[in-house]
């Protein structure tokens, strides 16, 4: 089946679901780490030593082109008890925003 672009339905169905205006699907980094002090993001390092005191936070995950799948081929027997699945996209686009702050202890 395909959608209205010409692409395979699985890509209407993210598309119209999952992803924002601008075709992205941004994740909020505190799932992976939590944030302390209630700075905003997700606080990745903080040390601390004679010279400096560091911190790295994660600002934002953004993912593009997970509507651009062009093939899926899944739950494919491919032995007595093993299904094969195969799926092909276009591409895959990350972006981490970060920011680092270091200064003197």
């Amino acid at each position: 089946a395909t959608d209205s672009l010409g692409g395979l339905a699985i890509n209407a169905v993210i598309r119209e679901n999952f992803l924002n205006d601008e075709g992205l699907f941004e994740l909020d980094p505190s799932m992976f780490f939590p944030s302390s002090g209630g700075a905003a993001g997700a606080t990745i390092m903080d040390t601390h030593d004679m010279l400096t005191e560091t911190t790295m936070t994660m600002k934002s995950i953004k993912l593009a082109g997970l509507d651009s799948f062009v093939e899926m081929d899944v739950l494919n027997p491919i032995g007595k008890h093993t299904l094969g699945n195969s799926l092909k996209m276009q591409y895959l686009w990350v972006e981490i925003e970060m920011e680092a702050e270091m200064k003197a202890s």
